[in-house]
């Protein structure tokens, strides 16, 4: 009897070369990039009181959130590169923004561990673990909904965490903290996952076409 020949679908089992080298600095170069980038999101609402008064445009029913995708190209990198060479890529994103260049929303330098922001960025290292712990056997459909959850959730929760602590450091009140999570949060969160999500399944057409990529999964 012919013995099944054996793949492994782990992203993880791929091999340092020259070619994953590249793309590390590359997906590096598009965390940069992606910083500085905003997408007007539009999402339905329901009109008020004061809409019916000035008259009912289609400005109305719908609104714009201003969308930085630096969320969903973490999630891309962590789906496309996995787990070891995803977060080196990203520690040299955080390294290059804290010594060398001001590549971070605000700038850079090493006073940026006082930005409200940077538990964030600092939440991009578990939050790429957590989405290669859950694409260990795998991607598919649901692998990759609960690892782009566990990654979103964990780059959130981990941010306003250290957004709290620093606020409270400084003195600010529950007013400003309350504003952050409403803002820098929010309605972020939903548009964040829809995006991740839709980049992770692209990463399964991208990692064939790569040549660091001896097997897809």
């Amino acid at each position: 009897m012919k013995k099944k020949k054996f793949v492994n679908k782990n992203v993880d089992s791929i091999r340092f070369s020259l070619g994953t080298l590249v793309l590390m600095l590359f997906c590096t170069f598009l965390l940069v990039v992606s910083t500085f980038i905003s997408l007007d999101v539009f999402y339905p609402v329901i009109p008020t009181a004061q809409d019916g008064v000035n008259g009912l445009k289609l400005e109305s029913f719908f609104k714009t959130f201003a969308l930085i995708p630096q969320v969903p190209a973490v999630i891309f990198i962590g789906a496309l590169l996995g787990r070891r060479f995803a977060i080196t890529s990203i520690i040299f994103y955080i390294l290059l923004g804290l010594f060398l260049l001001p590549v971070f929303a605000l700038g850079g330098g090493i006073t940026y561990f006082a930005q409200y922001g940077f538990g964030y960025i600092l939440a991009y290292i578990p939050a790429v673990w957590l989405l290669g712990w859950a694409l260990k056997d795998g991607l598919n459909l649901k692998s990759a909904a609960l690892g782009v959850l566990y990654s979103v959730l964990a780059i959130h929760l981990i941010g306003i965490g250290y957004m709290a602590i620093i606020a409270m450091l400084k003195g600010d009140g529950w007013t400003f903290i309350k504003g952050w999570i409403i803002n820098q949060s929010g309605w972020k969160i939903v548009f964040d996952y829809i995006l991740s999500f839709a980049l992770v399944y692209f990463t399964k057409l991208l990692r064939p076409l790569l040549w660091c990529y001896k097997k897809p999964y």
